[in-house]
């Protein structure tokens, strides 16, 4: 019976080290349990924060691609806008030159006009040579040359008539 009393306090102390041996590792266990709660909830926490910065770029990105499309539909207005503006100077240097050919053609006639009234001028009041032909004195008129002369200078056209 001591036999046996030492061998169950022996046992007794055996188990006792391996209770406080267990007690420690649970102790390590709950120690590691709660590390790892507060990493899982660090990592929840930045999922979420995670989430919510890929939801705001997606609203974000959104956002940006209705302005890139308004821009560009601006572009394309802007675009067709200066082709009709071109398209207006276009026109309206033409209008110009069309103008600026009338206004010579207007002036040429004129001075032609003038010159036919000169001419006609001169065969009412009559040329010395035509008086003396009518005279008998032998005189033929001669024939008379006219000349032309259109300058353009500094976008004014200039016509010099001349008879010789």
């Amino acid at each position: 019976m001591a036999l046996d009393l030492a061998r169950y306090s022996e046992n007794l102390e055996g188990t006792k080290s391996q209770l406080a041996e267990a007690e420690k590792l649970i102790v390590e266990v709950k120690s590691q349990l709660v590390s790892a709660q507060k990493a899982n909830s660090l990592a929840e926490i930045q999922l979420k924060c995670m989430a919510e910065s890929y939801n705001s770029l997606e609203t974000r990105t959104e956002e940006l691609q209705t302005e890139v499309n308004r821009l560009q539909a601006k572009i394309g207005s802007l675009d067709n806008e200066l082709q009709e503006e071109k398209k207006n100077h276009q026109d309206t240097l033409a209008s110009c030159k069309d103008l600026e050919e009338m206004e010579i053609a207007a002036d040429l006639d004129a001075k032609t006009n003038q010159l036919n009234s000169l001419r006609s001028q001169t065969e009412i009041i009559g040329s010395p040579y035509i008086d003396r032909s009518s005279k008998g004195e032998g005189f033929q008129e001669e024939s008379t040359t006219t000349s032309i002369n259109i300058v353009k200078n500094k976008n004014r056209f200039t016509i010099r008539v001349r008879s010789f």
